[in-house]
């Protein structure tokens, strides 16, 4: 006879299969961030700078996808195995979230007024006479 906590919970092999894929999801979410901080070190270019930026967007898709597959997966569990199922799109989302507001914020400073040019002192007075006035 099953026990209770395994016919509520879903079965063994359910429960085995969502830790593997959770496992998975992990590995890459981890591994995105160590693409990242590794390749920060190895440029200074612009295209540098955007292949990492790709690459990290690349391996977080990546990972988002499995986590959507965590999330099917895990509708049948309870407590506190259907969070920890929840939690890989939360951070996607999250992450989402974070980088659509900094596009925003940048898109705003960009459209910032500039500050007018500053003139060297020997430009704003042309005789000596108005130097001392």
């Amino acid at each position: 006879m099953p026990d209770r906590m395994t016919k509520a919970n879903g079965s063994p092999a359910r429960r085995r299969g969502v830790g593997i894929l959770f496992g998975a999801w992990a590995a890459l979410w981890v591994w995105s961030l160590i693409y990242l901080a590794l390749g920060w070190r190895s440029g200074s270019s612009l295209a540098g700078a955007i292949g990492l930026g790709l690459g990290f967007l690349v391996w977080q898709a990546l990972a988002a996808v499995l986590a959507v597959a965590v999330w099917i997966a895990g509708r049948r569990l309870t407590g506190r195995d259907l969070w920890l199922s929840r939690l890989p799109l939360a951070l996607a989302l999250l992450l989402v979230l974070l980088l659509g507001l900094a596009l925003l914020l940048g898109g705003r400073a960009a459209d910032a007024p500039e500050a007018p040019p500053v003139q060297p002192a020997s430009a704003r007075h042309s005789s000596p006479a108005e130097r001392l006035a």
